[in-house]
């Protein structure tokens, strides 16, 4: 985390993102790492994991996109 602390349980990490402005937030980057942490909260699971990561990209690289990778287009025979 920016300014070396830690976010060890799902309860400090909602904390800290209750502490973001709306602007934050409301990027990509932040609503899948929400999204994610919900799913953490609710589920467990695998979900845990992915809200680890989904945090940690949110907080390195905020301005990162993430999306689905693009469909391939599919070869045509002849």
């Amino acid at each position: 985390m920016p300014g070396g602390g830690r976010l060890a349980t799902l309860a400090d990490a909602r904390a800290y993102v209750l502490e973001l402005g709306d602007d934050v937030r409301g990027t990509r980057t932040w609503e899948i790492a929400l999204q994610n942490l919900l799913h953490a909260a609710e589920e467990g699971g695998p979900w845990v994991e992915f809200a680890r990561i989904s945090l940690a990209l949110a907080l390195t690289n905020p301005d990162a996109v993430i999306d689905k990778p693009p469909r391939k287009q599919p070869t045509r025979r002849r």
